[in-house]
């Protein structure tokens, strides 16, 4: 019997008031806009893992002050005022931004990191959760304006030995160009229909890159698009800016009023050009946004006869 006893001792439970022990997960890294000021970065999840057992088992109980999310490579562009969401999800309660189960209700935003204050003393149970989302990130004035860079997120405690995190790269963010342009030259400025036209092929770079928000001087499509996306983001319209350079004097262009997509129902609407045309700014608009983020738009600018003005001889 004794012998059957002091082999049982191999089989303790295991100890209880161990670190805090999370996975965590991110919905697939986003793509933004290198030129950027305000761009969201991908939505964070810290999972409570299975061996924290359940709210009364003492297993997992937070001795943290605080947990920290560090984005590299980038500065935060908002607060919890305007936009980020930190939500909890303890024992099927559900808070956001507030004093809950878990959270203190303190957040703040310094530089690349958002601090979220915990309560110690929490018992966390398997597969609780805490979601870090709505980030935006000044991506121009990092080193991410370089397309084909990345951002990564670093979870960690304070202090750093109350939670244990994945060691995994967690990628929120690759930057790329959201705007390519093909010109077609001319030898000369085209005045029959036999002509060869100039073209501008403006294509959106990635296929979320351009996004309907309602900008009140859309003509096309004003208002809301359907399946509108939400505006986390800083900026208020897609706008596209061509510049000529060497237009001989004396002649002017009228820029196309309204030009389709060719792959899409979507539109650039002209809002804004120079006296004699050296300069054009169009709007993006579309009928309803989700179909769009699911291709690359391709807008062919066509300067025909019709859209040249002379002067003298």
């Amino acid at each position: 019997m004794a012998a059957c006893l002091a082999a049982g001792l191999a089989f303790q439970p295991a100890a209880r008031g161990q670190a805090l022990q999370f996975d965590v997960t991110t919905i697939p890294s986003v793509v933004v806009a290198n030129t950027g000021l305000s761009e969201v970065l991908s939505d964070l999840s810290l999972i409570a893992k299975p061996a924290c057992g359940t709210e009364t088992d003492a297993f997992c109980v937070s001795s943290a002050e605080k947990i920290e999310v560090r984005f590299n490579n980038i500065t935060i562009d908002n607060s919890a005022s305007t936009g980020i969401l930190i939500c909890e999800t303890i024992s099927g309660f559900f808070s956001c931004n507030q004093e809950g189960l878990f959270m203190t209700g303190v957040i703040t935003v310094a530089g690349n990191t958002v601090s979220i204050g915990v309560k110690q003393g929490v018992n966390l149970a398997a597969f609780d959760r805490l979601s870090i989302a709505g980030v935006r990130a000044r991506i121009a004035e990092s080193v991410l304006a370089t397309p084909g860079l990345e951002t990564i997120a670093v979870v960690s405690a304070v202090p750093a030995a109350a939670a244990t995190f994945p060691t995994d790269a967690l990628v929120v963010a690759h930057s790329a160009n959201p705007l390519s342009l093909l010109v077609t030259s001319v030898p000369e400025v085209p005045c029959t229909a036999e002509d060869v036209i100039p073209t501008i092929l403006v294509q959106e770079g990635y296929a979320t890159a351009f996004a309907d928000y309602a900008d009140p001087l859309e003509r096309s499509f004003p208002g809301q698009p359907v399946l509108a996306r939400n505006p986390f983001g800083a900026n208020s319209s897609i706008r596209i800016r061509l510049a000529l350079t060497g237009l001989v004097s004396g002649v002017q262009i009228q820029w196309p009023l309204t030009i389709t997509a060719q792959n899409a129902g979507s539109k650039l609407d002209l809002i804004e050009q120079s006296e004699d045309g050296s300069t054009a700014t169009y709007l993006y608009s579309a009928p309803t946004q989700l179909p769009n983020d699911n291709l690359s738009e391709v807008f062919a600018v066509r300067l025909r006869p019709e859209n040249f003005r002379f002067s003298g001889t």
